[in-house]
């Protein structure tokens, strides 16, 4: 399978998954404090599966490894960034509101004066959906660089003891 569908198929799993749990009313629950966890799980296996399926393709590279991993990592982080900003600002908009809340109440009882409007300017800021769909892209892109990278030095090292 191409390295792009199965970044697709990532983002659709992950999309599904947000999805799911928004129409159960669990996201509250389930994504509170790792909202991006299922697409951490999600993309790392897709890459693991891409670089395993270009390594049974014959001759194996890492640089080759490294980008077929890269690529389901790119797709899948942009599509998924594209997603949550929609997400956040059509599908659930109240759950960052909530989160802001909660926090701020968590705030309330540790800061005093400035300390407590300063968290509340952050709190607003990382609360956003555009902050939320840059920190998917940026972090993602990152996670799955290096987890390409490692994905494929492994495999490389597995090669070459059999």
């Amino acid at each position: 399978m191409k390295a792009w569908k199965t970044g697709l198929i990532c983002a659709a799993s992950y999309m599904a998954i947000k999805l799911v749990l928004f129409a159960a009313n669990l996201q509250h629950v389930v994504l509170q404090n790792f909202p991006v966890a299922p697409l951490l799980v999600i993309t790392f296996t897709g890459i693991v599966y891409a670089i395993l399926k270009y390594k049974d393709a014959g001759v194996f590279s890492v640089i080759e490894a490294f980008k077929e991993g890269a690529r389901v990592a790119l797709v899948t982080a942009v599509l998924s960034a594209g997603f949550v900003y929609l997400y956040y600002t059509l599908i659930d908009p109240d759950y960052l509101e909530i989160l802001r809340i909660k926090r701020l109440q968590e705030a309330q009882g540790v800061l005093q004066g400035e300390e407590l409007e300063n968290f509340k300017k952050a709190t607003e800021f990382f609360n956003s959906a555009g902050t939320r769909a840059l920190f998917t892209l940026s972090g993602m892109t990152i996670f799955g660089l290096l987890s390409s990278l490692v994905v494929a030095l492994i495999t490389r090292y597995t090669l070459i003891r059999k």
